[in-house]
């Protein structure tokens, strides 16, 4: 379970979320998130996403981010592994936003899936991106990120929240994404859970006067919530706990069709 407080321009401000321009990052609450206790545990750890063939709004079409910090001498190259086994190299924007090494910042590289796009060009099914690490031209490592792109529709989507972070700020043991040149940081996951209303706060504002008295200048209803994600890996917990939820902007979307309230496109804090 995670608690959250409807963003404010105040509560934005607070130097938890991550930092907004040189300040160190720090963490006010951490959350307690079920999840797998091996990736190997789960029946399945791949990652639903969505898209609309005929409806090109945010809201029906997902998107999944890889962001790589390298060294000097290291580089990556980023593969499209489609449900037949078939590898395609990135090397442009056809299937999303492709940064090689250097284009965002020193040493940084990433890729941005567009599942609408890669849905017309290869259809729906498991799929695989495959990160591929070099050193002077040897491969060293790789990494996949197991996938179930399927049709948006209620049904497909009920049960899961949303989660898009936007980041600009430079994570302390994390990653840097301060000064990308004209570009916003956006990552997002979708997840087995609920969003839900916890209760309200009240907060009142007050001036005072010379003589003592007060005067209320201000009362303000904050919505506190309750996001409640289930069967995820570690990887998913630490990367929601140590980098999404550290952003300086978190969206939640709640897809559950049996959810009471409409909780969509909502602004949140860590409370």
């Amino acid at each position: 379970m995670i608690e959250l407080q409807e963003a404010t321009p105040n509560t934005r401000q607070l130097s938890f979320l991550a930092t907004k321009r040189k300040t160190l990052a720090t963490k006010k609450y951490i959350p307690k998130i079920e999840g797998c206790k091996s990736f190997y545990l789960c029946n399945d750890c791949s990652i639903l996403v969505l898209s609309d063939l005929f409806d090109n709004s945010p809201f029906k079409n997902d998107f999944y981010s890889f962001y790589d910090q390298l060294n000097n001498d290291t580089d990556v190259s980023y593969y499209l592994i489609d449900p037949s086994g078939n590898e395609t190299q990135i090397v442009n924007g056809t299937y999303g936003d492709y940064y090689p090494k250097n284009s965002l910042n020193v040493n940084t590289a990433g890729f941005v899936a567009n599942w609408l796009s890669i849905s017309n060009l290869k259809g729906y099914g498991k799929f695989k991106i495959k990160q591929e690490y070099t050193s002077n031209g040897s491969v060293i490592d790789s990494v996949e990120t197991c996938f179930n792109l399927m049709p948006f529709n209620c049904k497909m989507a009920d049960n899961t929240v949303r989660i898009t972070s936007t980041k600009h700020g430079y994570i302390v043991g994390g990653n840097n994404y301060q000064t990308l040149p004209g570009i916003v940081w956006k990552t997002q996951i979708r997840l087995n859970g609920y969003f839900e209303v916890k209760n309200h706060t009240t907060k009142v504002d007050n001036i005072e006067f010379s003589d003592k008295s007060q005067e209320q200048i201000q009362t303000q209803i904050i919505d506190n919530y309750k996001l409640t994600l289930l069967n995820i890996t570690n990887k998913q917990a630490i990367q929601i706990i140590k980098d999404d939820f550290l952003a300086n902007d978190i969206i939640i979307d709640d897809y559950n069709q049996n959810n009471p309230n409409e909780l969509l496109n909502k602004q949140v804090i860590l409370e």
